[in-house]
């Protein structure tokens, strides 16, 4: 694993986390290698919007969580009407259960997997699922990711 500010090593990966506040998309269609995946957990997306179709990459919406149960009247450009971000699924399972909480602020040297596992219990006693992988423009399916496995294990 490595972190670089360089765009450029982006062409070197196998596997991208990006997540900026530019307000352009700064991950270009020419970076992304067959077989790569992209996890965009960016607002506006990070990734040229003619990479999002592309059937040899995945680039994934980072962070979508499902639910029937709540009723959001704002349409996030997900794919699916019950979809929304992680990050607000996060402020609805605070805000519904004063008992828990996620302390995240600071450097974080160990992770507290019982916090997290009632977090994630908490999540789906009120009806939160994980989404699809997707991103603004498709929903991905099981054959398109197989297909894009088989693509980076032939490389």
């Amino acid at each position: 694993v490595s972190v670089s500010h360089d765009i450029a090593t982006i062409q070197e990966s196998d596997a991208v986390i990006a997540a900026t506040n530019h307000p352009d998309a700064l991950i270009k269609d020419a970076y992304l290698q067959p077989g790569m995946i992209v996890v965009d957990d960016a607002q506006p997306s990070d990734v040229e919007d003619v990479s999002l179709m592309r059937n040899d990459i995945l680039v994934l919406e980072g962070g979508v969580v499902h639910t029937d149960t709540i009723r959001i009247p704002f349409d996030f450009g997900l794919q699916n009407r019950g979809d929304i971000f992680s990050c607000l699924a996060e402020a609805i399972i605070l805000a519904g259960n004063p008992d828990i909480s996620i302390d995240t602020v600071g450097k974080m040297e160990c992770v507290d997997f019982d916090a997290l596992n009632e977090f994630d219990a908490e999540g789906e006693r009120i009806g939160l699922t994980r989404g699809v992988f997707q991103n603004a423009k498709r929903v991905y399916s099981d054959e398109d990711i197989a297909h894009v496995r088989t693509i980076a294990s032939d490389l």
